[in-house]
Order: structure tokens, then sequence, then C-alpha cells
């Protein structure tokens, strides 16, 4: 996608990789249903980039534009009510934005005891959850809000291999799994199984 990755490391404080993604370019803003008028085949998502939860994380060049796309299916999710659960400014930015150009209303929790917070005294019908935060991270946030809460769709968003984690979110009590960095394709299938499988008969 013509860009580079830049590494900033210091001994005792860590390392910071970064990068720019001009999504200005025809090629790198293609989406499944967005198909050449000569072209039948689908063209290759683009992966969103979302950071993990404590990476200093670079200010873009350019804003990218969320493309919108619309499917019979989503079209009985519209007005659907989401929690994005997220410590990442960046992170929830991005999140939102793609969901709001489906049309489903977002709120937003900075940490899991705010998502326990928010989840007791609203209705969502469906939450995002980060696994790394401070404060409370998000297995044990989803533990406190199966207490009171078993039929909400609850995803798992994370940067850990799934090999090693999947069995125990599932466990925990999330539906699903979504991984990072984002690709738009999985991202909305699996939002879309979740409400599928529990809501939508």
């Amino acid at each position: 996608m013509g860009s580079e990755i830049k590494l900033e490391s210091e001994v005792g404080k860590g390392s910071v990789f970064s990068f720019a993604v001009d999504f200005n370019n025809p090629d790198s803003n293609s989406f499944v249903n967005q198909l050449d008028s000569n072209n039948t085949k689908a063209p290759t998502p683009t992966p969103i980039a979302v950071y993990g939860s404590h990476d200093e994380v670079p200010t873009p060049a350019k804003t990218a534009p969320i493309l919108k796309t619309e499917t019979p299916e989503f079209e009985i999710l519209k007005g659907k009510k989401v929690l994005i659960v997220e410590d990442n400014k960046i992170n929830q930015m991005i999140t939102k934005k793609i969901l709001e150009q489906k049309e489903f209303i977002c709120d937003v929790a900075n940490n899991g005891e705010e998502a326990v917070a928010m989840a007791r005294a609203n209705e969502y019908d469906l939450i995002l959850m980060d696994i790394h935060m401070p404060v409370m991270d998000g297995k044990r946030a989803t533990v406190e809000i199966r207490k009171f809460n078993s039929k909400t769709p609850l995803l798992a968003l994370t940067a850990v291999t799934l090999e090693n984690a999947q069995d125990e979110l599932i466990e925990i009590g999330f539906d699903d799994i979504i991984p990072k960095p984002f690709k738009m394709d999985e991202f909305f299938g699996k939002i879309q199984r979740a409400f599928s499988n529990i809501q939508i008969i």
C-alpha cells in the first residue's frame, strides 16, 4: 500500500512502531461491494489500522475516509445500540466512525470498570470489548457483565494470537473474537453473525 514502517526504540523504555497509509489511493480504499464495472472479482478488503491499547500512536498525515456500504442484512441492524469499550482514543474514534456509517448508535467506555457500570445502567444490543485496558481489563469486565447480563452479544477486540486466547475468551463469556488490525469484511461479518445467532432468526 506504499507505506513504510518506522521504528523508534530505547533500552528500558520500549519500542514504537508507526506507519501512515494514504487511503486516497484508489487501489487501497476499495471494498467488497465496490466492484469495478469491468471486473466481476471483488477486491481484497483493506485492513483498518487499529493500534494496541498502550501504543504511542502517530498523528496521521491524512484522515482516512470511512467507506459506506449498503447491504440488506445491515438494513435491519440500523439503530442498534453498541457499547465500544476501548482505552485508546484513536481506536475509539475509528471504531465509532465505522459503526456510525452503518447507522449504529454508539457509546464509548474508556475501561472495563466504566463498561460494567454502563452495561448495568443501559440496554445495549452489542458490546465490543478490548482486552488490555487500565483500571479493569476486558476479561474481568466481561465476567462482571455476564453476572447480570447473559444475552447481549459481546465480542472481544484483541491483537493477541487467537490460538492462544480463543478458548479462554469464549469460556469467560465472549460470543466471538475480532482480531486487530480490523479487516472490514471480517469486522462486519462477525457483528452480523452475532445478531443473526442471537436476535434475528
